[in-house]
């Protein structure tokens, strides 16, 4: 296959040095030497090493039969940390894309291979591949199949590391190289001013095949991220000093204690929003929600649109009792329920530029709920935004939703093997139990598609805004209680099970492989020798 691809030198790996361990050293230069696909040279950095057997691996090196004709070799007089040794290997570089790969770690035999096939196919700006994670002695400790590109989990989390191939003339405008002032949080760092640049999906290949092998050794970032202080620090910095520079106040950042990575906080404009309230006969539930959004909720304007759906009569009393309310607009609808077309008629009845569709079982449980949500809305590139939600006994019921082009949806309802799920990240779709979105993004996919009743809207409308290229974000510092099917009731009448099945069949049919999911990040723990 490799005979396919130019045999001109398509990639530059940069491999900074430091007194590495001979025998890690040398495992992985013969990572590099195996390499299926030859279009590749080696830029090798020795940051000052004073241990004898690394210099000794890095001089027999000239005299290699395979390596020493692609070789670039420099060693420093003094040391100068990771980043000052990676961008001189950058500058020795001559291919047109530059491979990151660190001093004890592993090329899988077809990683270049793979990415070679691929650029053939489209002229990518980064690519990155799934990893596995081993120890010292090369022990698989587990495989972390990663996410596509996803902006809004990397303002949170670095989720892409290794492998990871920038295009070198990208790389020259930002510099030509990493930014010393972040060093320790240098690819994270990389990443974000990628993302400043404007980088676009289509610019970005995801290899969803393990292609690196990444060593935790004890004391290194691989074996534990907080193991040193100083790049964490240097990794919040990068972050603040990202979201800054893309013009958001008052940022932030803290660490995630639940999980890794980080917290991010910042101003956003608190524009009105009209908040529409579904009903039918859930009247504690309702009397809890609003009062949750009028006497807890800091948000300073919105509007509350209910939408009472074949309401019992204690709900229709307790309705007109809001009437005078300033704030309150009852909308009425008798006919069966369609969460799809009461929701849209509840949009038709405001006015105000976002909208926040909420579920009249949902309890508040944060005054601040609202403007952390809201300021997801106003990321460029963001469609709609969600909340985790909890059962009443804080059990875990919604941290997003997984899509499948044969079953559909399902909730996620876990944080995942590692916690990569317990971070504010992109998803798939939302729950329409708490979904905002802008008034604009919902006419531009023309409301929630009434064919669909009661079951998949939000996914659908999810899809929507993806198709248009907007991404949805699920907001894990937002925590709300829900009751869920307090709205609607239970699903397991015949009824609606031949209900579920034809608006699972609408599903299929309008979206198909588009409901393949992207966004589920995975670890298989699963050790064994290598």
């Amino acid at each position: 296959i490799g005979r396919a691809l130019p045999q001109k030198t398509l990639f530059s790996i940069v491999l900074p040095v430091y007194n590495t361990d001979p025998t890690l050293l040398s495992q992985t230069l013969l990572s590099v030497r195996n390499q299926a696909y030859s279009g590749w040279e080696l830029c090798i950095v020795d940051d000052a090493s004073d241990r004898e057997e690394t210099q000794h691996i890095l001089q027999a090196l000239q005299h290699d039969p395979v390596i020493a004709e692609r070789l670039h070799y420099q060693r420093r007089e003094t040391r100068g940390g990771i980043v000052a040794a990676t961008n001189d290997a950058i500058k020795m570089a001559t291919a047109p894309y530059i491979a990151f790969l660190d001093h004890d770690d592993r090329l899988h035999t077809e990683a270049l291979l793979i990415l070679g096939l691929k650029l053939q196919q489209h002229d990518y700006t980064l690519l990155y591949t799934d990893s596995r994670m081993i120890d010292h002695s090369g022990q698989l400790m587990h495989t972390y199949h990663k996410t596509d590109w996803a902006p809004e989990t990397l303002l949170h989390l670095n989720h892409i590391n290794h492998l990871s191939v920038v295009k070198r003339e990208t790389l020259n405008q930002l510099g030509g190289g990493f930014r010393p002032e972040f060093d320790g949080a240098q690819d994270w760092d990389l990443l974000l001013e990628l993302l400043r640049l404007g980088i676009t999906e289509e610019q970005v290949c995801h290899v969803a095949e393990p292609l690196y092998d990444w060593r935790a050794t004890e004391g290194s970032l691989a074996y534990k991220t907080d193991s040193k202080s100083w790049t964490f620090k240097a990794a919040m910095a990068a972050l603040k000093n990202h979201l800054e520079a893309r013009g958001l106040e008052n940022v932030s950042i803290r660490a995630n204690h639940k999980a890794a990575g980080c917290i991010a906080h910042w101003d956003s404009p608190l524009e009105p929003i009209d908040i529409i309230i579904p009903t039918h006969s859930n009247l504690n539930g309702l009397k809890t929600c609003l009062s949750g959004l009028l006497q807890q909720t800091d948000y300073p304007q919105f509007n509350i649109i209910i939408v009472a759906n074949r309401c019992i009569e204690p709900i229709r009393e307790y309705l007109e009792t809001l009437q005078n309310q300033p704030h309150i607009k009852i909308q009425v609808n008798d006919n069966e329920f369609n969460w799809s077309t009461l929701n849209n008629q509840g949009v038709v009845a405001g006015e105000n530029p976002l909208l926040l569709f909420l579920n009249d079982d949902v309890e508040i449980t944060n005054a601040a709920w609202l403007r952390n949500l809201s300021r997801y809305i106003y990321l460029e590139g963001v469609g709609a935004v969600g909340a985790t939600l909890f059962y009443p006994n804080r059990q875990l019921q919604h941290n997003g939703i997984e899509t499948h082009p044969e079953w559909i949806a399902r909730n996620i309802d876990e944080w995942g093997e590692k916690k990569p799920l317990r971070v504010t990240r992109n998803v798939s779709a939302i729950t329409g139990a708490c979904l905002l979105t802008q008034r604009s993004h919902w006419e531009q996919v023309g409301g929630f598609d009434e064919q669909l009743a009661v079951y998949y809207n939000d996914v659908d409308y999810c899809l929507g805004l993806r198709s248009q290229g907007l991404r949805i974000v699920q907001a894990n510092d937002v925590e709300l209680i829900h009751q869920e099917k307090a709205t609607y009731g239970n699903h397991d009448s015949p009824e609606k099970q031949a209900l579920s099945h034809k608006e699972i069949n609408i599903m299929r049919e309008k979206w198909g492989e588009f409901l393949t999911e992207r966004y589920m990040p995975r670890y298989d723990v699963k050790a064994h020798r290598t």
